[in-house]
């Protein structure tokens, strides 16, 4: 088993697709709440979110197959309160998320089985100033193919294992990115500053997912937003795109809940290469009482190399009070 310095440019089992740029800013609305009209007002928020990941098909890619265990992604909503380096306090939002999924690699004679995790930390500022992101964290365990089509003779299973932090300034203008291989203890951690504002809504990475909530969707309709690429370097563009409206069936605290109202949205970056597609559900704001909070209720992750699709359901959710 080889272990790798991560190239930033790498995608190793990323669960975020990585955003860009607009010519408009977004309007939010903070649809995590049962009264969405609250902007600043987040004392005693907290929502716990817990998924089922599951293989829709096990991949096969040359003579590269794997196999998935039934996994977990569990995210936790909460209010914090940050101090700025001006020691100035800030009531804000602070999102956790674990990822943690197992299986088995095949390769001809070869073998390996995995244990994989992602956890990220992202502390970001109410509605009424954008959700604007002030910090992020991400630590990452990924085992992956070391090519699409692996050398014979040769081990094809690399293991990454790194960690990253983005600090915002405090009016969002520009970033610190640091990047550390947690492989080699003796490997220094490489840090770089840069621009992340161009007018544009922009999020972190590991808010991306949750910022969907907080968008206005209806069929046909399309959004972008701005976030930093695979190589922490640049900005990229990304597409929210809701195909349809329609409703579900889905098991959540042990009820079958039918007929929920949903977005059927797909996220696609804009650019040459788009990578995979995500595709996701999210639960319908409509009149009255918000029931289901805009939710993720379901997602399905394209695997690289296709090696398969990942399906996040989600099975429990304690909502805020709020």
């Amino acid at each position: 088993m080889k272990r790798k310095l991560f190239a930033l440019s790498a995608a190793a089992l990323s669960l975020t697709i990585l955003a860009g740029c607009s010519e408009y800013k977004v309007a939010l609305t903070a649809n995590w709440y049962r009264d969405p009209s609250i902007t600043n007002a987040i004392s005693g928020t907290y929502e716990k979110l817990t998924y089922r990941v599951t293989s829709l098909n096990d991949g096969t890619s040359a003579d590269l197959k794997v196999t998935y265990e039934p996994g977990t992604y569990v995210v936790e909503l909460k209010n914090a309160v940050y101090t700025w380096d001006d020691g100035t306090n800030e009531e804000v939002y602070e999102l956790s998320s674990t990822l943690s999924v197992s299986g088995k690699y095949t390769f001809e004679d070869k073998s390996h089985e995995f244990s994989d995790s992602i956890v990220s930390r992202c502390v970001f500022r109410t509605v009424d100033k954008e959700l604007q992101p002030i910090v992020s964290e991400k630590t990452v365990h990924s085992t992956s193919p070391a090519g699409p089509v692996p050398v014979t003779g040769e081990d094809p299973f690399v293991v990454y294992e790194y960690s990253t932090t983005v600090q915002y300034d405090k009016d969002c203008q520009n970033a610190t990115v640091s990047y550390k291989d947690l492989s080699d203890e003796a490997s220094e951690k490489s840090e770089r500053t840069l621009s992340v504002q161009n007018g544009y809504s922009y999020f972190d990475n590991e808010q991306l997912l949750f910022a969907g909530r907080a968008m206005t969707f209806g069929e046909g309709s399309s959004l972008r937003v701005s976030c930093l690429g695979a190589e922490l370097g640049k900005l990229q563009d990304v597409l929210f795109s809701c195909q349809e409206t329609d409703k579900r069936t889905q098991t959540i605290n042990g009820e079958e809940i039918k007929d929920i109202d949903v977005n059927v949205v797909t996220l696609s970056l804009q650019q040459d290469l788009t990578g995979g597609v995500q595709k996701l559900y999210y639960a319908s704001r409509l009149s009255g009482n918000n029931t289901y909070r805009n939710a993720l209720l379901y997602m399905e992750v394209p695997l690289s190399y296709n090696l398969g699709t990942l399906a996040y359901t989600l099975t429990e959710a304690e909502f805020t009070t709020k």
